[in-house]
Formats: structure tokens, C-alpha cells, sequence
């Protein structure tokens, strides 16, 4: 099963990318800066986990779960890059 980090996963648009991705077979973890108990309510309602730390704290995200990836460590993409990959997942798989 593949795995994804939806950054920004508790937000109204993250929260759709989630649903989306869980419904298309990924195992979703829901991140959150601010909103934990939003990212925790999704993640059980789609069947996946929750992480809630500030991103742009280094010391924060190396100490999150899941930060040792289990495959081949893929380039950053910027929030406008996956939201565009996002979409196009989301197109392929609308009925």
C-alpha cells in the first residue's frame, strides 16, 4: 500500500485531498500545525493516522513518527506542485 504525509491535512482543502487519496487505496497520514483534534477526527473517520507539529521546526519533524522513510527518499515538492498532482489524482479517479 502507498504511503502519504498530507501536509496542511486538517484544512477544509486538505481534508478533500485526504478523502481522496484514502478512497484511492493510499494509507493517509493527516498532518496538522494547529488543529489537532481536526486532523485526529479525519484520520479515523478515512482509516488513517494524525501527526500535529509546526513543519518549519526541524527539531519538531525529526522527532514525528514516520520521519525515517521506507522507501527511496523522493525530492521536496513545493504545496502548489502537490496540490496540481493532487488534482490530477482526484480527475483520474472521479466517477
Amino acid at each position: 500500500m502507498k504511503r502519504v504525509l498530507v501536509s496542511g491535512g486538517s484544512s477544509e482543502i486538505g481534508a478533500a485531498i485526504c478523502r481522496q487519496l484514502a478512497r484511492s487505496d493510499w494509507q493517509v497520514i493527516v498532518h496538522a500545525h494547529t488543529h489537532a483534534e481536526r486532523a485526529a477526527a479525519l484520520a479515523e473517520e478515512i482509516g488513517g493516522r494524525s501527526l500535529c507539529f509546526d513543519l518549519r521546526d526541524a527539531t519538531a519533524a525529526a522527532a514525528a513518527p514516520d520521519r525515517r522513510p521506507t522507501h527511496r527518499p523522493r525530492p521536496p515538492i513545493s504545496p502548489a506542485a502537490a496540490a496540481a498532482r493532487a488534482a490530477r489524482v482526484c480527475a483520474c479517479t472521479m466517477p
